[in-house]
């Protein structure tokens, strides 16, 4: 049996709260301020023990409350055309209530959630504080079209921003508008598909009252996917949908204000996933849908070298300045790590992952030695990651089985957590060891699209479809002795890897 068999075998264990017992025990009657059906809830928590007294209405009100944070609740007992008032009916619903408090009992994530501590008054009846949740720091928007990217260069005070017509017959609609016809001026766009905004930012500090300024905006016939901003060489990489890459030059002397065209290239034939660039020698690694790594000049844009790794699409990519490695990952569960070497790249091991799935989050970590996957069917791969000149040993290691429709991943080494995005909006934070969901919450309403985490800052930065980038302040968490030194740690992933100058905090966010 491979590990991927071995591990998918144990990977639906179900997350079990200890020490809290919830039961719903009988209805009570009651006649004054006015009549109504109370049911009796019986708590206890490591010895203690109290009573809640909840209407039917706060039980759907509850339920309410967390369906808009989770992306899967325990139904709760359906509600009736008329008011129930038998003996048996009250009894009935009794049960059926029940059943379903103890259901959301079981879910640590739930039981963690402010609204369902609050119901239950876990806070008034025992010792134990509600746990630290994120807080919102900012929020931009609403944008102008769905956040397909960003990248927040703190140095250089600018937040450059990818955005993209979410919608599929408004982009089809689009594309046709924007064909290229004899008499159209070079490129002339009818509708805007995609752009590139970008914006000066202040702040009065990392917590507290950030400003944006719009300084310009740049439109495009198609969608923008990726963007990457090298600060050592002012240059701006855009990835568009049609598989282009467009250089823009932004002089820091100017703040932003100005920008010129270095060129662009058709360097895939499909969807642009990802950009890299090693400011040493100039060069720029791409990746697209079309199976393609290409490795050119950022200046020229002349092409050095291409790999095809394998049929499949490729969807994931990290570098590693420091180390001189590439991570690229597929469509398919299949992980490549390749040593760069000026213009070239050499295949070091391939491993397959814990899904055959398409991976949609990488995050790599060289202090901890680990790489992280996500992929689409929600099964999180954890890789134990061979030393320099020991890539062959690189194995999988564990797989976390969460929600369907995992798309980003980030590591928060201080807390030794993952920070998974979803379809949903949802984020979600795990422990890698146990396996367990830690925290959820609920920042967006639409798909996530990319998320952003600042170790120094514990800034987590988060863009969706929703038109929305916003910033939350996770809490602190020392789980192990371990300093979050950035030198060796790959802290902002996929699908856009990143300049490590930047990508690698805490030198920027």
């Amino acid at each position: 049996m491979c590990i991927r068999d071995r591990y998918m075998g144990n990977m639906e264990k179900k997350i079990s709260t200890e020490g809290i017992k919830v039961d719903v025990t009988e209805y009570v009657e009651k006649q004054a301020p006015e009549a109504a059906v109370f049911f009796k809830i019986a708590a206890s928590y490591k010895g203690v023990t109290w009573n809640v007294e909840k209407r039917f209405s706060e039980f759907d009100a509850l339920h309410k409350e967390l369906t808009k944070t989770f992306m899967s609740v325990p139904d709760r007992p359906p509600k009736t055309v008329f008011k129930i008032k038998s003996a048996a009916g009250l009894q009935k619903r009794t049960q059926e209530l029940n059943v379903f408090i103890k259901a959301l009992s079981s879910r640590l994530d739930i039981m963690e959630h402010g609204i369902m501590r609050k119901f239950l008054d876990f806070e008034k009846n025992t010792k134990e504080s509600a746990p630290a949740l994120p807080f919102k720091v900012f929020e931009l928007g609403p944008l102008p079209l769905g956040a397909r990217d960003f990248w927040y260069a703190e140095e250089q005070g600018l937040l450059f921003v990818a955005l993209s017509n979410m919608d599929l017959a408004s982009r089809l609609d689009a594309y046709l508008s924007n064909i290229s016809l004899p008499w159209s001026k070079k490129e002339e766009i009818a509708i805007t598909v995609g752009a590139l905004m970008v914006y000066s930012v202040t702040k009065e500090s990392d917590l507290k009252d950030w400003n944006f300024k719009l300084l310009w905006v740049k439109g495009y016939s198609v969608q923008t996917n990726v963007i990457l901003w090298c600060p050592t060489l002012s240059i701006l990489e855009i990835g568009l949908d049609d598989g282009f890459v467009r250089c823009l030059k932004i002089p820091m002397e100017e703040k932003g204000l100005k920008h010129e065209e270095l060129g662009s290239l058709q360097m895939h034939k499909a969807r642009v996933m990802g950009l890299a660039i090693d400011p040493a020698t100039k060069a720029s690694i791409s990746i697209g849908e079309d199976g393609k790594i290409k490795i050119f000049d950022i200046t020229t844009l002349k092409v050095f070298s291409e790999i095809a790794p394998s049929d499949a699409p490729l969807k994931c990519l990290e570098y590693n300045e420091e180390m001189k490695r590439v991570f690229v990952a597929n469509g398919v569960g299949e992980l490549y790590i390749y040593a760069f070497s000026e213009t070239k790249l050499d295949l070091l091991t391939k491993i397959y992952l814990g899904s055959t799935k398409i991976i949609r989050g990488l995050a790599v970590c060289y202090k901890t030695k680990k790489v992280f996957t996500s992929a689409l069917d929600g099964v999180i791969s954890i890789i134990d990651l061979g030393g320099v000149g020991e890539e062959k040993s690189t194995k999988l290691s564990n797989i976390i089985k969460g929600p369907e429709k995992a798309r980003f991943l980030q590591w928060n080494l201080q807390n030794q957590e993952l920070i998974s995005g979803y379809e949903n909006g949802q984020i979600i934070l795990w422990n890698p060891e146990t396996k367990a969901m830690k925290k959820s919450f609920l920042p967006h309403a639409e798909a996530i699209t990319k998320i952003l985490w600042d170790e120094k800052k514990k800034l987590l930065i988060t863009a969706a479809k929703d038109k929305y980038i916003k910033a939350w302040n996770l809490p602190i968490e020392i789980a192990k002795e371990v300093k979050a030194e950035s030198e060796s740690c790959l802290l902002y992933t996929s699908p856009s890897p990143r300049d490590a100058t930047l990508s690698r905090m805490p030198s920027s966010a």
